[in-house]
């Protein structure tokens, strides 16, 4: 499985605490999915203002949330 993180340091400024790093994070999602049939997965992590844009968007809920999936048909 392909897996890719994006904007790490994004999730760092909101949980400046956070005690694992993206290669134990890679790590633990490649073991979690690694039962089920999934070519590729993407994770972005972005700001508040940008996912309740996107909500807004593509759900038509103009409110923050907490996380948001799309299915990429390729």
């Amino acid at each position: 499985m392909k897996l890719e993180i994006h904007n790490w340091e994004i999730l760092k400024e909101s949980f400046p605490n956070i005690s694992f790093s993206t290669k134990t994070l890679k790590e633990s999602l490649l073991k979690e999915f690694s039962v089920y049939n999934i070519s590729s997965l993407s994770i972005i992590f972005v700001s508040k203002k940008y996912i309740q844009e996107l909500n807004r968007d593509f759900r038509k809920k103009d409110s923050v949330t907490d996380v948001l999936s799309f299915l990429l048909d390729v």
